[in-house]
């Protein structure tokens, strides 16, 4: 049973690892891979170095990375709301985003780093109205008569 627990996460990181080494040697120009290992064991090989550490390398790890932190996030989400089909578009995180975003850009004239901090604002803010909201109306929540 322990051998079979440990075979889907195995394979899972086998093929993200598959994944990010064809994300990086497939494409226009093609890389061989033992000049993409030779590059990233930081060897200088003209041309290939560059292709593999400063632009596909680079775009795979944080491709990778993002899709890691979705994934973290939906189950965090999903964990604190103890619902599996939560999801920040469902209960209106998203929508309370785009009002921040849209306030800040028509009232505030923001831009750039600002706006995002308000778009950032405006999640969070939403996500703690809805936590407050689902624990008023759980038994034992604040909102529960004694």
């Amino acid at each position: 049973m322990t051998s079979r627990r440990l075979l889907l996460p195995l394979l899972l990181v086998l093929a993200v690892a598959g994944l990010l080494t064809a994300r990086v040697l497939l494409g226009t120009p093609f890389v061989y891979a033992d000049l993409a290992v030779r590059a990233v064991l930081g060897e200088q090989i003209p041309g290939v170095s560059f292709i593999v550490m400063d632009d596909r390398l680079p775009a795979a790890v944080v491709g990778a990375l993002a899709g890691a932190a979705l994934g973290l996030s939906g189950t965090v989400f999903q964990t604190l709301l103890r619902n599996p089909l939560a999801s920040p578009d469902v209960i209106g995180v998203t929508l309370g985003s785009s009002a921040a975003a849209v306030l800040a850009m028509a009232v505030l004239d923001a831009q750039g780093m600002a706006l995002f901090w308000w778009t950032l604002l405006g999640g969070l803010g939403t996500a703690l109205l809805v936590l407050w909201v689902a624990r008023a109306h759980r038994p034992g929540g604040p909102g529960a008569g004694g």
